[in-house]
């Protein structure tokens, strides 16, 4: 395996390396990719961190840039400083991504250089504080459960942020200002999603539960081919996700199911099998039982 030595500036092609004796070594050199092409005038980049009107220092910039293999190379371009600034001479005038990760927060833009001029990109906005609250299947709080938000703040771009449940069951994000995010929290049988949840300058609360009355039981009928080892159920409108394992006499229970209508599916290993009936209608309160065949192979 090739160990990775980083990006070079352009001319920056040479290195001296130790061989042992009898020893071999693999070295890669590459051109900086964020650099301006031969015969073409750079630019510099002026980037400014400022988030709730205090400037993000030590905060990381990740550029991601397209290669000549079709390839998207993502590599760090330095730190902001103590003013929350980053400057970057002889910056390529072709478009590249910029993102800011700080503190479980990612901002990405696209940064698009002028034929003339330098560039400038600003991650300057307000922050909005939500805490979530994740109940488990039990009803109890979830600890060490992931909860992600993503999606287009008011300042433009576009933001992911994580974080994980404590002991209290309630993980705590931060992100700037916008009503148009998605929640996503993943749970130990599947994941739940929540579109149009909104983060304002004030802090907010929000109760996630996992679990809801809604059960789904059955029985996999006995089939030629290999044993049908988990079961798939995803909601019609992908606000929700659940797999369970199979039990050796084909029985499967499923709980925690929102009321609506669930696509199934059925795993032998890393094969998926259609099942027939291949959607089943879940109440929101109940017991749901269904005998499933297993039909064609679906990947």
């Amino acid at each position: 395996m090739s160990p990775s030595i980083g990006w070079w500036r352009q001319a920056e092609l040479s290195r001296t390396v130790d061989v042992p004796s009898g020893g071999e070594i693999a070295l890669h050199l590459d051109t900086d990719p964020l650099a301006a092409a031969d015969g073409v005038v750079p630019a510099a980049l002026r980037v400014l961190a400022v988030l709730d009107g205090a400037p993000v220092s030590g905060a990381s910039l990740v550029a991601s840039v397209p290669a000549d293999d079709d390839r998207t190379r993502d590599f760090v371009v330095g730190t902001t400083d103590i003013a929350g600034a980053l400057v970057r001479d002889g910056v390529r005038r072709t478009p590249f991504g910029l993102g800011l990760e700080v503190d479980g927060l990612g901002w990405s833009r696209t940064v698009e250089p002028g034929p003339a001029g330098d560039v400038d990109v600003s991650f300057v906005a307000t922050t909005g504080s939500l805490a979530v609250a994740v109940l488990g299947y039990d009803g109890l709080p979830a600890v060490d459960h992931e909860v992600a938000l993503a999606g287009a703040p008011d300042a433009g771009g576009l933001v992911h942020a994580y974080a994980m449940t404590g002991p209290d069951g309630v993980a705590r994000l931060r992100a700037p200002v916008g009503s148009s995010y998605t929640l996503r929290v993943d749970g130990d049988r599947g994941r739940r999603h929540l579109a149009g949840i909104a983060v304002a300058a004030d802090n907010a609360r929000l109760e996630v539960a996992l679990s809801t009355a809604g059960v789904l039981a059955g029985r996999v009928l006995a089939a030629t081919g290999p044993r049908i080892e988990r079961i798939f159920a995803v909601a019609a409108d992908r606000s929700s996700f659940c797999s369970v394992p199979v039990r050796e006499d084909g029985s499967f229970v499923i709980t925690g199911l929102d009321a609506g209508t669930f696509a199934l599916e059925l795993g032998a290993g890393r094969e998926r099998f259609a099942a027939s009936p291949a959607e089943v209608d879940v109440g929101a309160e109940g017991r749901v039982g269904v005998l499933l065949s297993v039909g064609d192979r679906q990947r």
